[in-house]
C-alpha cells in the first residue's frame, strides 16, 4: 500500500502515526467502537470463558445505573476521520453536536454502519464512554450526531473539545 507514496508522504505517514499513538495513549482521542456483541450475557454471568484479549472493561454511567460494557479495542472511527463539529439543535429544540467527516471517514462510516446493523456502538471522548447507540441503519452522508440527555452547555464543551483534538490531529484530508 505505500508503493506509491512519495518518500516525502512516507515521513508525514510516520509524523502522523507517532502523533496518533501519542494522543491515543493520554485518551486524547474521539473513536466510534463497537460493544461486545454478547455484552449483556458477559456481564450478567460474569462468563470467565469468552475471549475478550480485543476488548476493554468500561463502566459507563449512562441513563441507568452504571452499566458494565465490553468495549472493542479498535477504533472504527477516530479523530483522523473528523473534519469538524458544530452544535445544532433538533426537531424538539434539544441541542446536538453534528460532526462532519472527512471524505475517508464518510466512506468508512458507511461501510462500518452498513456491516453493523443492529450492533451496540460506544462513542469516546478522551477515553471515555461519552454516548452509546445501536446502528439502525447504514449511515451515509458522512456525518455523525451526539444526541441526547445534554444540557447546551455540556454540547458546547464537547463540540469545542472535538473541534481541538481535530485541530492537534492536522489531518491531510482536510
Amino acid at each position: 500500500m505505500l508503493t506509491h507514496f512519495k518518500p516525502t508522504n512516507v515521513a508525514a505517514l510516520i509524523v502522523i502515526a507517532i502523533v496518533s499513538i501519542a494522543l491515543h495513549a493520554n485518551g486524547q482521542s474521539f473513536e466510534v467502537r463497537l460493544v461486545h456483541p454478547n455484552n449483556d450475557m458477559i456481564v450478567s454471568s460474569k462468563a470467565s470463558d469468552m475471549d475478550l484479549r480485543g476488548y476493554e472493561k468500561f463502566i459507563w454511567k449512562g441513563k441507568k445505573e452504571n452499566e458494565e460494557l465490553w468495549v472493542s479495542k479498535k477504533a472504527e472511527i477516530d479523530t483522523y476521520d473528523l473534519k469538524r463539529a458544530q452544535i445544532s439543535f433538533g426537531p424538539r429544540n434539544d441541542p446536538q453536536v453534528i460532526i462532519l467527516l472527512t471524505d475517508r471517514g464518510g466512506k468508512k462510516l458507511a461501510e462500518f454502519t452498513g456491516a453493523n446493523v443492529r450492533r451496540r456502538t460506544a462513542t469516546l471522548l478522551d477515553g471515555q464512554i461519552l454516548k452509546t447507540s445501536v446502528i439502525s441503519m447504514q449511515v451515509t452522508g458522512g456525518k455523525i450526531g451526539i444526541v441526547g440527555d445534554f444540557k447546551i452547555a455540556e454540547i458546547k464543551s464537547i463540540a469545542d473539545r472535538i473541534n481541538e483534538l481535530i485541530a492537534k490531529a492536522g489531518d491531510a484530508d482536510r
